[in-house]
């Protein structure tokens, strides 16, 4: 599989954000606190879903991850 684009419209601190990638690896780095662990987690969550919210554990994470400005 090959990604090309990622495009998150709304996730925790991303709003219409767009990333274009090169052919071969990327490396995706920054400062402390400029979003890398949230896309990575976009990217688990958009090939594997996320768990239901049946946990006090399961409704922090979706917390987590509403888009900054609406919670």
């Amino acid at each position: 599989m090959k990604i090309e684009k990622l495009g998150i419209r709304a996730f925790g601190k991303f709003h219409e954000r767009t990333w274009h990638f090169a052919d071969g690896a990327s490396l995706i780095y920054g400062v402390n606190e400029a979003g890398k662990s949230t896309m990575a987690s976009f990217m688990l969550y958009m090939f594997y879903g996320m768990p239901p919210a049946r946990s006090a554990k399961d409704k922090a994470l979706r917390a987590r991850y509403i888009p900054w400005g609406e919670a």
